[in-house]
């Protein structure tokens, strides 16, 4: 499959013979730092909840609502992190293949 892709992207077209052929001219570097951003922001807001969730479990004074509800926020948070996670290797591996 990899191969199959890199004779696509390999492929010229001759804009002589077919006009009006879009061409990209943009920064992949660019693209790259912009998702890395999206990420590592995502990425801090689920430590952050985690970390609010701990506070709120300190706090809860060993309520069962104000616990159920710390560590609902602790566990969806960790879940959060996993799912980014996969993301962004799935988006790095795809990066990596079409060669930015």
């Amino acid at each position: 499959m990899k191969d199959i892709l890199t004779i696509i992207a390999g492929l010229q077209i001759d804009p002589k013979l077919v006009p009006n052929v879009p061409t990209v001219s943009g920064d992949q570097g660019a693209l790259t730092d912009f998702v890395n951003a999206v990420f590592f922001v995502a990425g801090f807001m689920c430590v952050l909840f985690v970390i609010l969730g701990a506070f709120r479990y300190v706090i809860s004074e060993g309520r069962s609502e104000n616990v159920s509800q710390a560590k609902g926020t602790i566990f969806y948070a960790v879940i959060g992190l996993v799912v980014i996670s996969l993301a962004f290797t799935i988006v790095q591996i795809i990066i990596n293949i079409a060669g930015g």
